[in-house]
Formats: structure tokens, sequence, C-alpha cells
């Protein structure tokens, strides 16, 4: 067995921390779902509005852009019903749940079609799901699947190679190989 390095390590400690955010964002909605629906209702994803704005300066650095309204969605005995966050009301759709803001036009962007002036919309629609199950890899786990990956590359590589025992006794070592 391959022992994992230093960069495995830090790969499931990062998608660890993944797998807690996941967590903590499924709990949360669960216990929003339940205070507005009762028990027993289970988060399954749910639509965001993000302003043009904040979505291209999100862009420009790199991090997430913040949402101006999220619909959750939730499922209970195969019925699936939605409410708005901000204001934890029930709506029939995630679409019914925006109310205006959906269609809703920038103030100042556009662009022109045929001579006259669109507004684009305020508002790009934005969806996601919840993962509560997401179990990461051991670094253990991903040092093995390292490990066949290089195995494999190895081995495509040598498949019909005059120098194939060569290429397999240097192993993935071997530096500059066109992979």
């Amino acid at each position: 067995m391959t022992e994992p390095t230093a960069q495995d390590h830090a790969n499931a400690a990062t998608r660890q921390a993944i797998a807690d955010k996941f967590r903590r964002e499924y709990v949360l909605a669960e216990s929003l779902a339940c205070s507005v629906f009762g028990p027993g209702w289970k988060p399954t994803g749910y639509n965001y509005l993000v302003e043009k704005d904040a979505e291209d300066e999100a862009r420009r650095t790199n991090t997430k852009p913040p949402a101006a309204a999220t619909v959750i969605s939730a499922t209970k005995d195969g019925k699936k019903r939605h409410f708005r966050v901000e204001t934890m009301t029930e709506c029939d759709t995630p679409e019914a749940g925006f109310g205006g803001m959906l269609l809703e036009p920038h103030p100042t962007k556009g662009f022109e079609h045929r001579g006259q002036w669109c507004r684009i919309h305020r508002y790009s629609l934005c969806w996601g799901c919840f993962e509560a199950d997401y179990r990461p890899a051991s670094a253990e786990k991903l040092a093995e699947m390292r490990a066949k990956r290089e195995e494999k590359a190895v081995e495509k590589e040598a498949a019909g190679s005059l120098f194939a025992d060569v290429i397999r006794a240097e192993g993935p070592a071997r530096k500059g190989r066109n992979r």
C-alpha cells in the first residue's frame, strides 16, 4: 500500500472542511424547513437570486456573491413544498417565492436589439442542492486512488512500446513523460 503524502493529507483535510460546511448548511436548512412546515421535512435544494452587479464583482474577486433572496425546497412522504427564507413563508413554486424580483429589470444595464434598448434582468437565478451525506475520502484512500491512477498511466505508456519493461521498472517516478 502506498503511504499518504503531505498533499494527500492536505486534500483530505480540505475535503473534510467541505463536508463539514455541507452538513452545517443542511442542518440549518432542515431547522428552517421544520419551523415553517413542521417536523419531518427534509431539504432537497434551493434556488436563489444574485444581483448582477454583485455577480460581476464576485467574478472579478473570485468570491461567492451574496444571495438577494432564497427559496428552499423540502420533501416529506413524496410531497414537495417551498418557502422563502427571508420571510419564512410558504410559496407554491420557487418562482412564485421570488415574486416580482425574478423578472425585475436592471436599472442601468442592457443591450441594443434592432435599434431598441432592452434592459437585462436585475437578478440571476441560481440553484444548489444539499449534500448532507457527503463522506470525503481519507488520506489513505486518496493515496490508494493516486497509486492506481499512476499505475494505469504507466501501463498505458508501456503498452505497445519497445521499452515496456524499462517504463514499468521506472514506474511513475520517471519525469518528463507526456501524459
